[in-house]
């Protein structure tokens, strides 16, 4: 029971307070909707006919914190807002500022709640303007192994240090750590605040990058130059193994699943079952794939990319040993005898795999490779400076066997 009586409920109504919740079917009864979700505060907050306790930041005392509060909000909102404008070639910079400009005015609103407003002004000794403590120094207050400082700090580096880094290539991997940082800010305000700093949508709160692929020394030094390029390829590089052994959403968001169909709930993300006395049949709908986009590659190209690839990473004295072959002007080179044996043993041509695909519907049947191919080949070769020498002698070996 709420306690209001019938007048008060009417007049309630009519001013349309509890429209968002309230639907009439008929006269004189009501439907409930949208409220599963919703507590005591924040149904009272909503439905309040005070201005005041409707006000940003309504649970602070102080009045700096409710302008921090306000500030943050609208910085973070404009953050999302450039960053899903893909037309805008500057907005994982523009982000990236703004995200940490947010972050900073919430945890300053928070400690001056806590500790006072000098809490967030540095010595107010010196004659002039006073001067309030930085992102880091709010940052500290968290503990050292909380996912959310890690996710705040790896973009407060994008912000401070690698702001000529912060290229569209480094997009794809930054896009995990930025989602899982909207969504890390989203909670600590509504915790601190009292209400969402956006208001219930259907839309998303930030366009997630499903293509990861790491851009190539090829193109960075050709965008940027060999040691702008390299330094970029590092950070992509350095980025995507933190995210991968963090394996938290609150540092990144990951965007790797398993599907499994199976009789008993195994360790998958997503788990098809057999369904027992189900009422209708199933039907299952499999997306064909582009296979000339999925492996564009033929032998001849996987050579040449290879070639390109591993002359970009490695030093001439390094080339001499990780390459067997040699051309016709004795330069070592990857050949298309060493790409047969790297296929035969992986048996890349046994069947359809992420790096093979047999065109059967071409005669003879053509047979194309992935980009996976060639960044397999390329990671032997760099890492391994004896791989092609012994799988070369491992091919003749087999032959005379």
């Amino acid at each position: 029971m709420t306690g209001y009586t019938a007048a008060s409920f009417r007049t309630n109504v009519g001013k349309g307070l509890y429209s968002r919740f309230l639907s009439e079917v008929r006269p004189g009864e009501y439907e409930v909707t949208g409220a599963e979700d919703v507590t005591v505060e924040q149904f009272v907050q909503w439905t309040t006919q005070s201005l005041y306790v409707r006000e940003l930041g309504y649970r602070c005392d102080s009045r700096l914190a409710k302008a921090l509060l306000r500030k943050s909000r609208d910085n973070m909102i404009l953050a999302l807002e450039l960053y899903n404008r893909p037309s805008l070639e500057n907005r994982l910079d523009a982000f990236a500022m703004l995200f940490c400009a947010a972050w900073e005015q919430l945890l300053k609103a928070k400690l001056i709640e806590k500790d006072g407003e000098a809490a967030v002004f540095r010595d107010t000794s010196k004659p002039g303007p006073r001067k309030t403590v930085g992102l880091q120094h709010c940052v500290d207050g968290m503990g050292s192994a909380d996912p959310i400082r890690r996710n705040l700090l790896r973009i407060k580096f994008l912000r401070d240090e690698a702001t000529h880094l912060t290229m569209p290539e480094v997009q794809g991997v930054a896009s995990h750590l930025f989602q899982a940082g909207v969504l890390n800010y989203s909670r600590v305000f509504r915790d601190f605040a009292g209400e969402p700093f956006l208001p219930k949508s259907p839309l998303g709160l930030l366009t997630l990058v499903a293509d990861t692929r790491q851009p190539t020394p090829v193109h960075l030094k050709r965008a940027y130059g060999q040691s702008v390029g390299s330094e970029i390829l590092d950070l992509v590089r350095t980025l995507a193994e933190e995210i991968e052994s963090a394996a938290d959403p609150s540092f990144a968001i990951p965007l790797a699943y398993s599907l499994v169909l199976t009789s008993t709930a195994g360790e998958a993300d997503i788990v098809l079952s057999k369904a027992t006395n189900a009422a209708r049949e199933v039907a299952v709908v499999v997306k064909p794939k582009d296979h000339k986009k999925t492996h564009p590659y033929k032998q001849n190209d996987v050579v040449q990319r290879v070639n390109i690839e591993v002359r970009t990473r490695l030093r001439t004295e390094q080339l001499e040993v990780a390459l067997v072959g040699r051309d016709k002007s004795g330069q070592p080179v990857f050949n298309r005898h060493d790409f047969t044996c790297i296929a035969r043993k992986e048996r890349w041509k046994n069947g359809e795999n992420p790096f093979h695909h047999p065109l059967t519907e071409d005669e003879p049947v053509l047979h194309t490779y992935s980009e996976q191919a060639v960044d397999f080949i390329v990671g032997r070769v760099v890492d391994r400076p004896e791989y092609l020498r012994n799988l070369r002698a491992r091919h003749r070996r087999n032959r005379r066997s």
